[in-house]
């Protein structure tokens, strides 16, 4: 079992052929194929639900692999092999089987209970009825004794008659405790996997089953077949409704023919109304006419308001840009200005330097001429 759980175990991991040589050529497994677990293509197997529990199948001898359910769940041929059959007789078989279980558990039961407290119940019962009517009839005979006078043997009688008493008491706070301990080992069958369990039992022995992998593996498929009978209903209700729409089409004429029927009598109708009504609805027909045209004047007005005032907002940045070329201009006529003054300074002061250079000159020219002619 080890080695056979290894071998699955490498066998998902690595491949079936894991062992194949480089060179060697494998053939391609296909969901097709006989060693192919068709249960596990349709929707689970059901040897992988109960294992280590009562209810194991023992491991299962075929392939499971998830790219073999995908590809055969993509191919056109899903659903028309029979595979969903055979896994659905095979869910149902495991369903009988423990049903079969669940009903020798409930049969086992009510046997025991019968045997080990109703019976000791009864003969309990029994003893305590013969008791009471043993001490009742003790009571008469002293009531009677007591009367003759005969006080010995009335006494004799009470005596016996508590003795009764005592023992009548004796046995019904057994049959009491009897009772209880029944009670407290009660036990009850799941109507689910078959297993038995106490009655009011802890809240976490009964989480624990309910988590357990036979009442999770049975709830799965008894959960898994009820869709399919779902779907099935659903399929066989949508195929008879696609049967009957043909049927249906030709009573479309009748159908048209009630409207046409109706369109004169509400014609009729109409023509019947109170020219008061007839008023109301023009006026409030005029009224909506009014508003609209209100509307439509009023974004009219609206527009051209935004138009006129995009329009001062052009002629504004217009003259601003002009206010600005005309500054730009008188600054650049006042340097044009600025400099042609200084230039004309600059001019000025160079000819008077030189007239007084000239005139340097000659009076330099002047003196020496009288020099000589003085000497």
């Amino acid at each position: 079992m080890a080695l056979a759980a290894q071998a699955a175990l490498l066998d998902e991991l690595m491949g079936k052929h894991r062992n194949a040589a480089p060179t060697e050529r494998v053939r391609e497994t296909r969901w097709e194929d006989e060693e192919v677990c068709k249960n596990f293509i349709s929707g689970f197997c059901p040897h992988d639900l109960f294992i280590n529990t009562r209810a194991d199948l023992g491991p299962c001898s075929k392939v499971h692999d998830e790219t073999l359910r995908l590809k055969y769940r993509e191919s056109p041929r899903y659903k028309k092999v029979g595979y969903e059959e055979r896994f659905e007789d095979f869910l149902r078989s495991l369903v009988n089987e423990v049903d079969r279980r669940i009903r020798r558990g409930h049969d086992r039961l009510t046997v025991t209970q019968e045997k080990n407290g109703a019976s000791d119940l009864y003969t309990n019962k029994e003893k305590i009825k013969i008791l009471s009517e043993k001490i009742d009839s003790l009571l008469v005979q002293a009531e009677q004794l007591g009367s003759e006078g005969r006080l010995d043997e009335c006494q004799d009688v009470l005596t016996l008659c508590e003795k009764y008493k005592d023992e009548k008491r004796q046995m019904e706070s057994n049959g009491m405790v009897g009772l209880g301990a029944m009670d407290s080992k009660q036990m009850e069958v799941c109507d689910v996997c078959g297993s038995f369990l106490i009655v009011n039992d802890a809240q976490s022995r009964v989480e624990e089953h309910i988590m357990g992998k036979q009442h999770m593996g049975y709830a799965k498929v008894r959960q898994t077949l009820k869709e399919m009978k779902d779907n099935r209903a659903r399929e066989i209700e949508k195929r008879r409704e696609e049967r009957e729409r043909p049927r249906d089409q030709p009573e479309e004429p009748k159908e048209k023919e009630k409207e046409r029927e109706k369109e004169p009598k509400e014609k009729e109708k109409e023509r019947e109304k109170e020219p008061k009504e007839r008023e109301k609805e023009r006026e409030s027909d005029r009224d909506k006419k009014r508003k609209r045209t209100r509307s439509r004047s009023r974004s009219k007005d609206r527009s051209r308001r935004s138009r006129s005032r995009d329009k001062q907002r052009d002629r504004d940045k217009e003259r601003d840009r002009g206010k600005d070329r005309d500054r730009h201009r008188h600054r650049d006529r006042s340097r044009d200005r600025h400099h042609r003054h200084d230039r004309h300074d600059s001019k000025s002061s160079r000819r008077d330097k030189d007239r007084s250079r000239g005139d340097e000159r000659v009076n330099g020219e002047n003196h020496d001429t009288k020099t000589n002619g003085s000497n």
